[in-house]
């Protein structure tokens, strides 16, 4: 049966209003009711012609369920009415069909209506693949803006084909531009953009310097930590909190590089570093392995805990000491007053020891 228009309507605009109103099931019973030519005949014209702008935006989100390759004059001319109910409602009709052709409109529209930049880089992010080609045309464009939104639309589509093409963005004259152009290469995973990306820690522009650490750990994982370990003396605040994030992520594989800013002059990289480890929980590991059986493991362990204690008051540590085993708290503090007495009378008023 059809539904009533009230109905759709209600249906529709209590649904997730940021991409598809009906599941694939759903959908699917609109084809089979709509995808005749005298009903899509009929839809066309409440579209072109209604008066009741609800009525109208029924007949083009219907329209839009049919994916009917047809209908791209129906949508050129609803998705440039000046009322803003029915332009919305066509794009998202227009994304439903995710053909080339839409794709084709939708980018048109893209370039030349900026209130609306956002949904249609959203819309096109789910499109598939095949749109790449043309979405690729945006990144040769002379107004930045354009290469940017070309870049976020990639992001979604993931064409490993343009890694090329993207790369390229890395040395662009706009740091909005270079900074998206890093992002989509982490977001591809292709190795080959390394080389390019290492380039871009360097960037004079602190968002180009934390995208690009962001993407060398999605593309290398703990082995980007010897590239990007030394921006967490970066200048910027938000280059280290980008640098932080990665390194705690794989705090095992760090623990060398941590060790050896514990032995050098500069404090604040101390105190980040301290952060790093309380952040990525592996402070009650570092307690834990003062008992280890293990030499290396221990020699580590009570050179950091040092570095930590002489860098900070230790509370990510007197935090672990919760986590441990009466006997194992014990033990532990036993051996960091050995290795800091004051920090580790503090830490055992704190944490009293269970005789």
């Amino acid at each position: 049966m059809i539904l009533k228009s009230s109905l759709f309507l209600d249906i529709e605009t209590n649904r997730n209003r940021e991409l598809a109103f009906f599941n694939k099931s759903e959908q699917e019973i609109f084809r089979k009711i709509f995808l005749h030519q005298d009903r899509i005949a009929q839809l066309e014209k409440i579209a072109y012609l209604s008066r009741n702008k609800w009525s109208r935006i029924e007949a083009i989100l219907s329209l839009g369920y049919c994916e009917s390759p047809s209908l791209s004059d129906v949508f050129k001319k609803s998705l440039w009415d000046k009322d803003e109910d029915i332009c919305y409602f066509s794009m998202i009709a227009l994304a439903q069909t995710k053909t080339i052709d839409s794709a084709k409109i939708l980018l048109d529209f893209l370039k030349q209506r900026p209130l609306y930049h956002h949904k249609i880089v959203s819309l096109l992010g789910q499109f598939p693949q095949g749109i790449s080609a043309e979405t690729a045309r945006l990144l040769k464009d002379q107004d930045p803006s354009m290469r940017f939104l070309g870049l976020r639309i990639l992001v979604g589509l993931k064409p490993q084909h343009l890694v090329k093409e993207v790369e390229a963005l890395t040395s662009d004259t706009s740091g909005d531009v270079r900074s998206a152009a890093c992002e989509c290469l982490g977001d591809m995973r292709d190795r080959r953009s390394v080389v390019a990306l290492l380039k871009c820690l360097e960037d004079d522009l602190w968002l180009v310097r934390a995208s690009a650490v962001k993407a060398l750990e999605q593309i290398l994982g703990a082995r980007s930590i010897p590239m990007i370990v030394h921006l967490i003396k970066d200048n910027s605040w938000l280059v280290i909190a980008s640098a932080k994030k990665a390194i705690a992520k794989h705090i095992e594989d760090a623990l060398p590089y941590i060790e050896k800013i514990f032995h050098e002059k500069d404090e604040l990289a101390k105190k980040i570093c301290v952060e790093i480890i309380e952040t990525s929980g592996h402070a009650v590991h570092l307690c834990r392995n003062l008992l280890s059986e293990n030499p290396g493991q221990k020699r580590r362990a009570v050179s950091i805990i040092d570095g930590i204690l002489k860098s900070s008051p230790g509370y990510g540590l007197q935090v672990a000491l919760n986590d441990l085993k009466s006997n194992e708290r014990r033990a532990v503090l036993q051996i960091m007053q050995g290795i800091n007495q004051e920090c580790s009378k503090a830490m055992n008023q704190t944490n009293p020891v269970i005789k």
